[in-house]
């Protein structure tokens, strides 16, 4: 047994046993905590939140920029909250008293067509809620998830997104179990901004080149599925904002995957400019080399415990 694995359990005590807007107050003490200490992640998110900013047009000086960078920490740690608090599928009265809605019709017109509906999300907001949310709604769906390295956590974390109605599928066998599922008219949901493979190919993001994961467009293409790009993100209160963007597809499969990255690079630079402190990237996410040195760590991390993940 781990420490990590004691201190996420720990936190899972805390998050279920005390009131909520008491624990979401701990929660920002203890993210201002892990601000100060982690030197190398205030860098990467400074970074990140520096380039979108230019990108979008939008000056921040040293004291707004300090502060949107202890937002994302902050942001961060109430997701963290709310995966170890609300361990099940949500109810009709939370979606109706925490959720505005918006772009669901997309989701349920793919599925009256019979192809399936690849969902393709980020790691921004909430997407552990955004699934909850479906399963809410009383769709089932398969979550692509990347195996975590710590294994006593990785059980953790994903006995509790099963306990939300989820099926999880990890590493490399991934692709041809959610083909077959998109074949059957079902969901799968992946997150779309990190290129956890060994790939040097590149794709322009917020106006410069980023790697991002090619994996999913081909499992929409191999499936003739259309991909539904889409966010959770998180509101006073709290509440929260679903939405789903009109789908992109179906593509014909091909060698060429210029275009169809393009614009599913669009969506998920429209999504996380509605709110860019609530995208948890904690490296510098344009630097392609430090980004591919970072992927190859953690898949020769999991190839020692048996795992082969995919881009």
């Amino acid at each position: 047994m781990t420490t990590n694995y004691l201190q996420y359990r720990l936190a899972e005590v805390a998050a279920k046993s005390l009131p909520l807007q008491l624990s979401y107050r701990l929660v920002q003490r203890l993210s201002g905590l892990f601000y100060r200490r982690d030197v190398e992640g205030r860098r990467g998110v400074r970074s990140n939140l520096d380039h979108i900013y230019r990108h979008l047009g939008i000056q921040a000086g040293e004291p707004a920029m300090e502060q949107s960078v202890r937002n994302v920490f902050a942001n961060f740690g109430s997701y963290l909250l709310e995966f170890f608090r609300f361990q099940r599928s949500l109810t009709e009265k939370e979606i109706s008293e925490r959720f505005m809605i918006q772009g669901v019709e997309h989701l349920e017109q793919a599925l009256a067509q019979g192809r399936g509906a690849l969902l393709l999300g980020s790691h921004f907001g909430n997407w552990e809620m955004g699934a909850a949310f479906l399963s809410g709604l009383g769709h089932s769906l398969q979550v692509v998830a990347l195996p975590m390295p710590d294994p006593s956590v990785n059980q953790l974390f994903m006995a509790r997104r099963r306990a939300r109605g989820m099926e999880i599928v990890e590493g490399g066998g991934a692709a041809r179990s959610c083909i077959q599922l998109l074949r059957r008219n079902g969901i799968v949901a992946v997150l779309a901004d990190r290129d956890f493979s060994a790939s040097r190919g590149t794709t322009p993001f917020f106006g410069a080149p980023a790697r991002l994961p090619l994996g999913p467009l081909r499992m929409a293409m191999l499936a003739g599925t259309p991909i539904l790009p889409g966010f959770l993100i998180r509101l006073p209160g709290p509440r929260f904002h679903f939405r789903l963007w009109p789908p992109l597809g179906p593509f014909e499969p091909s060698k060429d995957l210029t275009g169809p990255m393009t614009q599913i690079a669009a969506c998920l630079e429209a999504g996380i400019a509605m709110a860019p402190e609530q995208w948890f990237v904690f490296h510098p996410f344009w630097d392609v080399e430090e980004d591919l040195r970072r992927s190859l760590q953690l898949i020769e991390n999991l190839r020692r415990r048996g795992h082969e993940p995919s881009g």
